[in-house]
């Protein structure tokens, strides 16, 4: 494949996932068909490599992708995310505590990665949530307090950490 057909499929993707997020193609591309002058957009190596300005984004599904790479802080933007499935992937580092500033997350499945660190004491600022799975990552520590401040928490799921 070579990389003006994978620029091409990066292109056609975030224009999917632009427009799943109410936003027109005008207001992202100003009307260029180049993709590395979008709005939000970087282009590195002929590859499409950071998605910026989602604040609508309320679904987030990259489970069982191969991602590797630490969740970045700038999830916390997303302060309308609903569900973040971010599972089965190669995902290392700490949880960010941005994490805590999405306060409409219902679903936080992030199992089945390489996290590491403590669960951060800001996800406790997230009180919609009623799923989180953590399990099977390097996570250490306790559980932070604040975590019952999710007063509409059905299912917690840790095991398998350190």
């Amino acid at each position: 494949m070579s990389a003006n057909t994978s620029l091409a499929q990066d292109q056609a993707t975030v224009l999917k996932v632009w427009a799943a997020v109410g936003g027109t193609k005008q207001a992202l591309t100003n009307g260029s068909d180049d993709v590395s002058s979008w709005k939000g957009i970087t282009v590195r190596n002929g590859r499409v490599v950071w998605i910026g300005k989602l604040s609508e984004l309320t679904f987030l599904g990259l489970w069982d992708n191969a991602l590797s790479g630490e969740i970045p802080k700038e999830i916390g933007n997303c302060k309308k995310l609903l569900k973040c499935y971010l599972n089965g992937n190669k995902l290392n580092g700490a949880v960010p505590k941005e994490i805590g500033n999405c306060k409409k997350l219902t679903h936080l499945y992030l199992y089945d990665n390489n996290l590491s660190g403590v669960i951060p004491k800001e996800i406790g600022n997230c009180t919609a949530l009623t799923d989180i799975s953590l399990r099977t990552n390097k996570l250490s520590g306790v559980i932070p307090k604040e975590i019952g401040n999710c007063t509409a928490l059905t299912n917690l799921y840790l095991s398998q950490n350190q």
